[in-house]
């Protein structure tokens, strides 16, 4: 209730502040190079829910405004979302660690990982590292994507480590290949 629209959980580091969607991932970007990407998971599955993992000390406080109706109180935080069954076998985790945001793509085995597929809405256009990364080109300026994490989750809930790549799609959609 504190954000418009479908916003489930929301997280700010400086001037950049993260939104999670039941489908997508909005970025918002303040200051001199202002703008707003949202990565869209198309095809994901319309029963998609997000639940907040390993909960922080203490809770936060949101008071805007003289109507206590708008105030959000006691409000939770947590280390990671997790996105469950985002596709058929896979699952997607969000986390804040030190200086940005991570997501992985953890996969059941036998699952499809190409089924992943990703929209940025405010690229205009996505090109490759040499060492696997991401670059995703805004009127803003250029976002770096580490090389991904792909992690197998075994039936004991173990995760397995898979080597996998980025795979361009075309100017403003990528995917996952699993090596």
């Amino acid at each position: 209730g504190q954000w418009q629209g479908p916003v489930r959980f929301a997280a700010g580091r400086g001037p950049l502040a993260v939104m999670l969607e039941p489908h997508s991932l909005r970025l918002r970007l303040d200051g001199d190079r202002a703008g707003t990407l949202a990565f869209v998971f198309e095809g994901a599955n319309v029963d998609v829910a997000l639940a907040g993992e390993t909960q922080r000390p203490g809770v936060l406080n949101f008071i805007s405004g003289t109507s206590a109706s708008a105030w959000r109180l006691n409000v939770p935080s947590f280390d990671s979302v997790l996105y469950r069954r985002m596709y058929d076998g896979i699952d997607v985790r969000v986390r804040n660690v030190p200086q940005h945001f991570e997501y992985d793509l953890l996969v059941a085995p036998d699952a499809e990982v190409r089924q992943v597929v990703v929209r940025v809405d405010g690229a205009t256009s996505l090109s490759l590292t040499p060492d696997g990364g991401l670059i995703v080109e805004t009127a803003a300026g250029a976002m770096r994507q580490t090389p991904p994490a792909t992690l197998e989750q075994l039936p004991d809930r173990t995760l397995r480590p898979l080597a996998s790549v980025f795979r361009i799609l075309d100017g403003n959609r990528y995917g996952f290949a699993v090596q």
